[in-house]
């Protein structure tokens, strides 16, 4: 569910996606030139899938589902 902030709507839940490099490099989403990740905010997501490429969430749209973060970590 939603809550109204001073921005607009403020989720009260949320939930982090942590993608390996190599499937970002392998669906184009690395910027040749810097090497940065192209997942931006409020990039919609439009589903979700395992890593054998079966459907697990397809998101509805609207609401959507929107990156509000987007941060390179490493494992370690």
């Amino acid at each position: 569910s939603l809550r109204m902030a001073p921005s607009g709507n403020s989720p009260r839940t949320s939930f982090e996606l942590v993608f390996h490099f190599r499937d970002l490099e392998r669906l184009s989403l690395v910027d040749a030139a810097t090497g940065d990740a192209l997942i931006r905010p409020s990039d919609r997501l439009g589903a979700l899938y395992d890593v054998t490429g079966a459907l697990v969430q397809a998101v509805r749209t609207p609401p959507g589902l929107y990156v509000t973060e987007a941060r390179p970590t490493g494992f370690g």
